[in-house]
């Protein structure tokens, strides 16, 4: 009996010693795992970068322009519904013109009148000086003719320049719209009296439009004419508008000490409207297939700047060297690879050597 009490007590120690040796690591590996430090790492691939320079503005037609009367009198017609689209050349409104229409008809009447009469002083001067020439009449009734005809150029000079102006008067009584485009603001009503230069109405055309904003020392030193932009307004971000540089100021502007700067883009859809919002990114370079990285991620160690990579487990410090930062990106010279799977979170927490646990690794951008 006892015998068998001694045999069951050893198969038990036994299959506990099992028990324990294929249920647990390794102490001296345990130890390991507890003691390395946890960090976020991942592989930046190489990629494509535009560097840009951002700015906002407002929109502008590339063309706006006020309407203004030209001569006064009581409004009869307004054709200027707000949104109607019009051509140069368009009547947008009709002026009373009874009165300057007299008064054109009198000037036409005038001009005939000196017409006639310098024709029949210019025959009457060449006849006196050819009888002058002859010997047939005097120097004084030859001096008579050539006094009358002088006059009759004069006022045939009068004239011409009464009837274009009388012509003119009678003209901008129909009040027309100078360019193409929409008519954004009417300023008059029908049956009402105005004087000239009273404002009639605005027009835009907006098939193209203009933004204008200011930019920094550091960055109008990267712009010149004909850099792509990009527009994106905030009613509807998802649409991208192409255009270009325009203009890019010489000098700054005194009160804000920025440069101007005009971009001009298409407007197919006719989305952006004048007066609009909009933000404005401008392309100065590019890289093409370039490895970038966080410029956070960046740690100083014996007064060298690199990052810290993982290897088997291992934190490896690399000093990285490059030439160009573009927003919160950094593009690498040298130092590390689109292999090498770079320490983004935790890196301060690290030394050369160290041990470390991924806790995250990935692909990144």
């Amino acid at each position: 009996m006892k015998n068998k009490s001694k045999y069951l007590i050893l198969l038990a120690l036994l299959i506990a010693a099992i028990t324990i040796s294929c249920g647990s690591p390794p102490a001296e590996e345990q130890s390991r795992e507890e003691t390395a430090i946890p960090v976020k790492a991942k592989v930046y691939p190489l990629r494509d970068i535009d560097e840009t320079v951002n700015a906002s503005g407002k929109v502008e037609g590339i063309q706006e322009v006020q309407v203004i009367a030209e001569v006064g009198g009581t409004i009869m017609e307004v054709d200027a519904t707000l949104g109607r689209k019009v051509n140069e050349g368009d009547i947008i409104a009709v002026i009373d013109d009874r009165t300057i229409s007299a008064q054109y008809k009198q000037a036409e009447s005038q001009l005939e009148a000196a017409r006639n009469g310098f024709e029949q002083a210019k025959k009457d001067y060449q006849r006196y000086q050819r009888l002058f020439d002859e010997g047939n009449v005097s120097s004084f009734e030859f001096e008579q003719a050539e006094y009358a005809f002088k006059n009759a150029k004069a006022s045939l000079k009068m004239a011409e320049a009464g009837y274009e102006t009388a012509a003119k008067q009678y003209e901008d009584t129909r009040i027309k719209s100078p360019i193409d485009g929409y008519i954004t603001y009417r300023y008059i009503d029908q049956y009402q009296l105005i004087s000239p230069g009273t404002p009639v109405a605005d027009i835009v055309n907006d098939s193209k439009v203009l933004v204008k904003f200011g930019v920094s020392t550091a960055e109008v030193s990267k712009l010149k004419v004909g850099q792509k932009a990009k527009l994106t307004a905030e009613n509807h971000p998802e649409e991208e508008y192409k255009g270009y540089v325009k203009g890019v100021s010489r000098g700054a502007e005194r009160t804000t000490l920025t440069y101007p700067v005009e971009v001009e883009a298409l407007n197919a859809s006719r989305k952006l409207k004048s007066g609009m919002l909009v933000d404005v990114s401008i392309i100065v370079d590019s890289y093409k297939k370039t490895l970038a990285v966080p410029s956070d991620i960046f740690v100083e160690t014996d007064k060298m700047v690199g990052v810290y990579v993982v290897e088997n487990g291992k934190a490896r410090f690399r000093t990285v060297s490059w030439d160009v930062s573009v927003d919160t990106l950094v593009i690498v010279e040298a130092g590390i690879t689109d292999s090498d799977t770079v320490v983004y979170e935790g890196e301060n927490n690290l030394t050369e050597g160290a041990a470390v646990r991924v806790v995250s690794a990935r692909v990144g951008e």
